[in-house]
């Protein structure tokens, strides 16, 4: 089972919220900074009970 993760943007990490849809997995975050607009690279880390750790580098553009 999953037991949690987070995210990595801008310099700052938050914890992470996994939700479960039958076989799907998603994670949701609450930024407590605002981003500043444009590119940002994030990483999200995601960790089992199993020891097992999953990690995903994407780039999104952020407009505010």
């Amino acid at each position: 089972s999953i037991l949690g993760g987070e995210l990595l943007i801008n310099g700052k990490t938050y914890p992470v919220t996994i939700h479960r849809s039958g076989n799907s997995w998603s994670w949701s975050c609450a930024l407590t900074s605002e981003l500043p607009s444009g590119q940002h690279d994030y990483t999200v880390t995601i960790r089992d009970s199993w020891g097992n750790v999953t990690i995903q580098t994407k780039r999104r553009k952020c407009l505010m």
